[in-house]
């Protein structure tokens, strides 16, 4: 995410939420998500690894 620029270079710790749609399948690897960020993931086809 920090070389994607999504986030800046002095965040440490990152968590995926559940707060839309998910439409495309991706896998997240290394990074925190909820529950129910879990469950939307996969719905969408993608997976979580931790």
């Amino acid at each position: 995410m920090k070389k994607a620029g999504l986030i800046g270079s002095s965040i440490k710790n990152v968590k995926i939420i559940n707060t839309g749609k998910i439409e495309k399948p991706f896998v997240i690897n290394g990074i925190k998500v909820t529950k129910g960020a879990m469950i939307a993931i996969n719905a969408a086809g993608g997976s979580v690894e931790v």
